[in-house]
């Protein structure tokens, strides 16, 4: 039994190292199927210019592009979209609260999302004069808008580590 279960496991051991020695290899573009030639075309000019690590992880989004349904492939190219016109400096500003983001703790950011929830939730009319009241507050006013939700949240019960 134990002869058995070393062999399992040095098979899957093999597999696995297999499967990372090919993720290390280059795909020429010509390998890549005419479908997928046509979702990277603009890509083209630098693919042999990416490590062979990008190469493979573009290609595992193009097969998991071609799995969305229509609707969900529609709103994804509408944000691409968005992305693509935004700014340098608003795309920069973005990862930069993305950052920020992930290095609050797991409770803040939950709490973060339930509240962008809630906040799409809301009716259209609802969330444009939130938008417009917000923008309206000097930086001074909004810090003690957040200040004052926080405080109602920690008098209201509501545990920390939530």
């Amino acid at each position: 039994m134990r002869w058995r279960q070393l062999c399992v496991l040095a098979l899957v051991q093999c597999c696995v190292w297999q499967s990372a020695a090919a993720a290390q290899q280059p795909i020429p573009w010509q390998s890549l199927s005419a479908d997928e030639r046509q979702l990277l075309a603009p890509l083209v000019n630098r693919w042999v210019q990416m490590s062979p690590k990008t190469q493979h992880r573009i290609r595992n989004r193009v097969k998991t592009w071609r799995d969305l349904p229509p609707k969900q492939r529609a709103k994804l190219r509408n944000r691409i979209e968005r992305w693509q016109s935004m700014s340098k400096e608003d795309r920069a500003q973005i990862r930069q609260q993305y950052r920020q983001f992930k290095q609050m703790p797991q409770h803040e950011q939950k709490r973060l999302r339930e509240a962008q929830r809630y906040f799409r939730s809301l009716p259209q009319a609802d969330r444009r004069r939130l938008r417009q009241q917000w923008k309206g507050l000097s930086d001074r006013a909004r810090r003690e808008q957040i200040e004052a939700y926080r405080s109602r949240r920690e008098g209201s019960g509501s545990n920390a580590n939530r």
